[in-house]
């Protein structure tokens, strides 16, 4: 049926007059800016005036996805369901309750959402499922904030039908479906299973536009890796009552990385959880150190504390002083490291060694080419009577401190060997307020905190660095406290007396003699390794430094050629045999 014939009929069968139908043929034309030619704007015309006209010669007009534009109305779109997403309410502005439901959907070209408002009875009766190819009729071409294009309809101004067309031509799309394990990068939408270690409470929150918001978040796991799930608005209905041991999927999940580089797994509106196994237990299982992986966000461990290093004091992000306790634990497979902060620092540092700790809640983090566990504020820590049968696994010091060339460091633990080829001037004794933790100044003869005013008691903290370097590269070492004053030979109360005496610089201990005694000594040194991007170079912060052993060095030598260079070559020799 060409043109002029269909605007005949159209004429025919309504009170519209010939030129009254040209226009709005014409309107329809530029409100679909040229995507529609005559035949297919005159078809749309009749179908808005609810006039039959006969079957087109050619297919029914059908925009792709990727031709759809903010501001057209009255559209026909087809595509694939790829996603049916849960009922979501809203308060209008008379404080009525309507209801809506969103509905993803692609062809080859891309792929849209329709929103469709309507009485939550018929959303949540709809008759397709998900991977079904349906049809739009209607509705108004708008983005959302994440700039993707949307199609509203209600039942007043489009429906959906089923297509019946050829529907190989649309893409069978799936949501990826990924466990905890398998994260590795950000994706804007799947769909993510996991083992809940973990349940926080509902945490309420004030939103930007001065409504009420909720959120909590749980730990899930799987294959030993750990993610945090956070859950919002809606999705939070669906964790609320989840319990640890539960095997869950989050639909239509977000995988974000969080401030400090570790990937989230972010629950929104368009979410949905769903229980796939309940758990028989209501606690998480206590874990064997062996057992822990870098980067767990929750572990429970009953370990002996072995170890308790020097306290350090730090500055919190509100400006606040708090105080970090470096430690070892052991149980009877392994060793590692750990860091007590804030309140868990207090504590621990008042406890004997050896004392069996129970420590609920605890974080695991990768460093170097070991894990060690961080013990916070929010950490249950129980101490336990010690059966003297407890078993504690023997650790050689070797193993905590790996021997590495200063050309090949990381971050971590490590021992090196190099040749002292710089001693600082003096050793600095910083002052600290023993109340607030707090550096202060010397004024006129007395300590002064910022927070506190003048005060009588501080704390000294000494400290001093050495440059070694050996052959690959060289580092700078700082050594502080108890290290510090065991390398000088002197205790700080010692040094400040001489200070006093002699009229050296206030708070500068010379050290002439030690430079005397260390430059160009080879020495070996074991500590904390980390990357200062300011000065972009790695620094260490020594834990003990002895002079380096010919015959030992040898030894050690003769050993990992042993162990691991002749098997090497063995194992090449063969191979080419």
């Amino acid at each position: 049926m060409d043109f002029e014939k269909i605007v005949s009929y159209i004429v025919e069968k309504s009170n519209l007059t010939r030129e009254e139908v040209y226009r709005r043929i014409k309107e329809y034309q530029e409100e679909f800016r040229g995507f529609l030619n005559p035949e297919g704007a005159a078809y749309v015309l009749a179908s808005e005036l609810g006039i039959e006209l006969p079957k087109p010669s050619t297919s029914e007009v059908i925009l792709s996805i990727n031709k759809l534009i903010p501001g057209m109305r009255r559209i026909r779109v087809a595509g694939r369901v790829v996603r049916i997403y849960p009922v979501t309410s809203f308060t209008r502005k008379d404080g009525s309750v309507g209801f809506r439901r969103e509905i993803k959907i692609a062809d080859e070209t891309g792929y849209a959402y329709i929103v469709v408002w309507a009485p939550k009875e018929a959303l949540e009766t709809i008759d397709f499922e998900e991977g079904d190819v349906i049809k739009v009729i209607g509705g108004r071409v708008r983005v959302n904030s994440r700039n993707e294009k949307v199609i509203h309809i209600d039942p007043s101004s489009g429906r959906i039908v089923p297509y019946e067309g050829d529907t190989s031509k649309f893409p069978k799309v799936e949501i990826p479906k990924l466990k905890v394990s398998e994260i590795s990068s950000e994706i804007a939408e799947v769909d993510v299973t996991g083992t809940v270690v973990f349940v926080s409470d509902v945490k309420s929150f004030e939103r930007p536009d001065g409504r009420e918001g909720r959120m909590l978040y749980a730990i899930l796991e799987d294959n030993t890796q750990q993610v945090r799930a956070v859950f919002w608005r809606k999705a939070v209905e669906g964790a609320v009552n989840l319990k640890i041991g539960d095997r869950i999927l989050i639909r239509s999940a977000r995988i974000r990385r969080s401030v400090d580089g570790n990937f989230e797994v972010h629950a929104g509106s368009r979410s949905s959880v769903k229980i796939i196994s309940y758990g028989e237990s209501e606690e998480l299982e206590f874990r064997k150190l062996s057992e822990i992986r870098g980067n767990m966000q929750y572990v429970n461990v009953k370990a002996v504390l072995l170890k308790k290093f020097e306290v350090i004091p730090y500055t919190q992000r509100d400006g606040s002083s708090s105080e970090m306790l470096e430690l070892l634990l052991g149980d009877d497979t392994a060793v590692v490291r750990g860091y007590a902060w804030g309140e868990a620092a207090r504590r621990i540092k008042e406890m004997d060694v050896p004392t069996l700790l129970e420590i609920r809640g605890a974080r695991a983090r990768i460093e170097g080419e070991n894990v060690a566990i961080h013990i916070g504020k929010n950490v249950s820590i129980t101490e336990l009577p010690l059966d003297k049968d407890y078993k504690i696994v023997t650790v050689s010091e070797d193993n905590l401190y790996p021997r590495k060339w200063l050309g090949e460091l990381s971050e971590g633990f490590y021992e090196v060997r190099g040749t002292v080829v710089y001693v600082s001037d003096s050793l600095s004794i910083t002052r600290f307020c023993k109340k607030c933790g707090a550096r202060t100044s010397y004024e006129y003869g007395r300590h002064v905190c910022p927070k506190c005013g003048k005060v009588e008691d501080v704390e000294y903290l000494p400290s001093f660095f050495i440059v070694i370097d050996d052959g690959t590269g060289s580092i700078k070492v700082s050594f502080f406290r108890d290290i510090a004053e065991e390398i000088v030979g002197k205790t700080v109360e010692q040094m400040l007396t001489e200070i006093d005496q002699l009229g050296f610089q206030p708070f500068r201990y010379p050290l002439d003699a030690l430079r005397e005694k260390l430059l160009g000594k080879e020495v070996i040194v074991r500590g904390k390794i980390r990357f200062k991007g300011d000065i972009q170079a790695f620094t260490m912060r020594g834990k003990d430094l002895r002079y380096a052993s010919p015959i030992a060095e040898a030894k050690m030598l003769i050993s990992e050629i042993e162990g691991k260079l002749l098997p090497e070559i063995k194992r090449r020799l063969e191979e080419n045999e």
